[in-house]
Parts: C-alpha cells; structure tokens; sequence
C-alpha cells in the first residue's frame, strides 16, 4: 500500500491533512475549530485546501518573526 502524499492536491481529507502538516486529528481540529486553520464540508467530509495550509503556515511564520 502506497501511503505516500501527493504534494499537487488542491485539497486534502482530514487524514492526509494531518500528515501534511505533521500533527494529530486532535490538533488540526482545534486549528479548525479555533479559526487559525480554514476547512469546508463536501457531503459529510471534511477538507483543508493547500491554499488554507500554506496560510496558516505564513500566519504561524509571522507570528514567529515578530516575537
């Protein structure tokens, strides 16, 4: 079984978005939940978007650069 990511997804499920991002389910939901990382529902799952990914990691960049 291949478990390998594809780095050019538009979007990613909430498993693979936790690899991404190298974290637990608990964690990426509270990022969801807390407003600091953005996700939308298709149907009944759940998907961060590389473009909401990348914009927490500048946000969390900048937060840095600025203590």
């Amino acid at each position: 079984m291949n478990t390998d990511i594809v780095i050019n997804r538009l979007a990613y499920n909430i498993p693979d978005a936790c690899k991404v991002l190298s974290t637990s389910r608990q964690t990426l939901y509270d990022l969801i939940n807390d407003g600091r990382l953005r996700s939308f529902k298709e149907g009944k799952r759940r998907y961060v978007s590389r473009a909401a990914i990348d914009d927490y990691i500048a946000a969390r960049e900048q937060q840095r650069d600025s203590k």
